[in-house]
This record gives structure tokens, C-alpha cells and sequence, in this order.
């Protein structure tokens, strides 16, 4: 949780015993969000819990975020699978500025994928957003492409009992 506080604020929690969630009426200005916000960027968090968990909605509202989406809220709008706790769908690449950071040269993208077919139905939303050529061009491009596909296994989950 400390680790969220830190990437979100540049940071570090000191523990006084009193989570830095709890604290009410903390202005962050200097918050990751607010500093997208004030370079005309619209930001919503997801988390992939429940927004109860550690007052995290409050907390994200807090921190700047235009909205927070939590596990229900995805899941109602069919981007979250209901059995596990990752992304199932690609259909996020719509926003302009985020298409806009895909297609430039200086930045390596890599997506995730955990199946074939959610391999296909990315490369097929890629294709719909910057199109046949330019996918090519960034996964295959000379001596360095910019984008990859990597596959990932599912995250085993282990609980130990006392």
C-alpha cells in the first residue's frame, strides 16, 4: 500500500500509526495525477479491488483523479474477468494522447497477453486504432522495434495458514 502512496506522490509514508489513507482533506499537488491533469491529460486510476479496500476510492479522489474504477466497476463493464484479477480485454488504446505516446519512436511499448486469442483480439484493436503498416513497422522495425508482444502465465496466488 506504501508502495501505491510513493508511485502516486514521489513520497514515502512515515509510519506514525496512522495510515496516510485515514488523513482527510490532504491537497497533493504535486500527485502524479495532477500533473497529467495540468498538462491536459484526463486521469482515472484502476485497481483491480474493491474501492472500499483502504478508503482507496476516497483516497484516489484525493490524490486528483477525475475517477477511480475499481474491481466491480470493470468487471460490470466486462474489462475485468470475473474469475481472475487482470485486464481481459484491449480495448483501453482509444484515447488519443495514449495512441498518441504508442506512436512515438522514443518509447518502447510491451503488452501482455496470457492466451492466443487475447493475442489476436489485441493485434486486432491495434490494427483498428494505428493501423496494418504501422503495427508492422513498430514490432518489426530494423534493429529495434519499439513494440513487443510477451506472453505472461497466470499469477499463482499462495496462502499460507497458521
Amino acid at each position: 500500500i506504501n508502495t501505491e502512496f510513493a508511485l502516486n506522490t514521489g513520497m514515502y509514508a512515515i509510519n506514525n500509526k496512522k495510515a496516510i489513507y485515514d488523513i482527510n482533506d490532504v491537497e497533493y499537488k504535486y500527485s502524479l495525477a495532477n500533473i497529467l491533469k495540468k498538462n491536459g491529460y484526463v486521469t482515472n486510476s484502476f485497481h483491480a479491488n474493491a474501492s472500499s479496500f483502504y478508503n482507496r476510492g476516497k483516497f484516489h479522489n484525493d490524490l486528483g483523479y477525475d475517477k477511480h474504477y475499481s474491481a466491480l466497476d470493470m468487471q460490470n463493464a466486462g474489462i475485468l474477468d470475473h474469475n481472475k484479477n487482470y485486464y481481459s480485454d484491449s480495448e483501453f488504446i482509444s484515447d488519443e494522447k495514449l495512441v498518441d505516446l504508442i506512436l512515438n519512436d522514443n518509447v518502447h511499448t510491451t503488452i501482455f497477453y496470457h492466451s492466443k486469442e487475447e493475442l489476436g483480439r489485441k493485434i486486432a484493436n491495434l490494427v483498428k486504432v494505428i493501423g496494418q503498416d504501422e503495427l508492422i513497422k513498430r514490432t518489426s522495425g530494423g534493429n529495434r522495434p519499439v513494440m513487443e508482444f510477451v506472453p505472461q502465465s497466470d499469477m499463482k496466488i499462495k496462502a499460507e495458514i497458521s
